[in-house]
């Protein structure tokens, strides 16, 4: 069950995540904001840019997260808008996961600031 849904049964008493879709019903209070970052391993054309382009990004595959999620919500999207192709190398959950398949070459990913930090921090980072 989606965290929305158990929110509103009584099931939980708040839950973190995006303000996307809020359900009538629920209230949002922001804890912060954090930019998407970029993730591409060391050498790849994309790491060496400073503020790639959807037209940058549509030209390699991506590491995204599963169907359904926000963030692939998000991401999707963004290339539809742009009228994009959004070419997937393959469907990881947990940025961890992303961050350690595309340190291996499978394919550039995106994450928020703030996850990768954190990830870092825990040297679990793309390094």
């Amino acid at each position: 069950m989606e965290s929305f849904d158990q929110l509103l049964a009584g099931e939980l008493d708040l839950a973190v995540r995006s303000r996307e879709a809020l359900p009538h019903g629920l209230r949002f209070e922001p804890l912060f904001a954090s930019d998407r970052m970029l993730i591409a391993p060391r050498g790849h054309e994309l790491a060496g840019k400073k503020r790639p382009t959807l037209r940058d990004l549509a030209r390699h595959a991506f590491v995204i997260p599963p169907a359904g999620s926000t963030s692939r919500r998000l991401i999707e999207a963004a290339f539809l808008r742009a009228g994009l192709r959004l070419e997937i190398a393959m469907e990881a959950g947990g940025w961890d996961v992303h961050g350690l398949v595309t340190r291996e070459g499978t394919g550039a990913s995106s994450g928020t600031a703030a996850v990768m930090r954190l990830l870092e921090e825990a040297g679990r980072g793309v390094g």
